[in-house]
């Protein structure tokens, strides 16, 4: 009866072979990471989910159907529908908005003036995919990052309640 009344509506589950939901899961370690010289490398432990969706408006729906005029709704088609290719090509671009509200010291202030929205390749080492009915989900495992990505992640942790972060994908 639902997927009657969802077809009746014009409401179906894909898009022109596109998921209506794009779900990001940031997995995120809440400990310092060992040093890399005599330390134990952790790829799991006490952590924290971030996790963002968004669902395909009613412009994009257009354009996937018709002669595409917006590269958004288009790239995102291609990104869904030759994902061997381009799911490798993931890029996040995390901006934090309010770096002047904090009294980092110089190395972290030195790395957010170096790195902040900046973009980066999520990793075929550090992501993996899944694809559902109606969604595709995007798992990035943080406890696999690099060393010192880790290092300024963690030391972003103590403030984190106050962050004001923008991210696009």
């Amino acid at each position: 009866a639902d997927a009657r009344r969802k077809q009746e509506q014009g409401e179906t589950d894909m898009v022109n072979d596109c998921p209506r939901y794009f779900i990001v899961n940031f997995q995120i370690p809440d400990y310092a990471p060992a040093n890399p010289v005599w330390g134990r490398n952790r790829e799991d432990g006490p952590g924290y989910s971030y996790v963002s969706y968004w669902k395909i408006t009613p412009e994009a729906e257009k354009e996937l159907f018709g002669p595409m005029q917006d590269p958004a709704p288009q790239l995102y088609r291609r990104w869904v529908v030759n994902n061997a290719e381009l799911h490798n090509r993931l890029k996040c671009i995390p901006k934090i908005m309010n770096v002047d509200d904090f009294n980092f010291g110089m190395p972290m202030r030195k790395m957010l003036t170096s790195y902040n929205a900046k973009p980066f390749l999520t990793g075929p080492d550090t992501h993996q995919f899944f694809m559902g009915p109606n969604y595709i989900e995007a798992d990035v495992n943080v406890h696999k990052f690099c060393f010192l990505a880790r290092k300024a992640q963690y030391g972003l942790m103590a403030n984190l309640p106050r962050v004001y972060v923008e991210v696009a994908f």
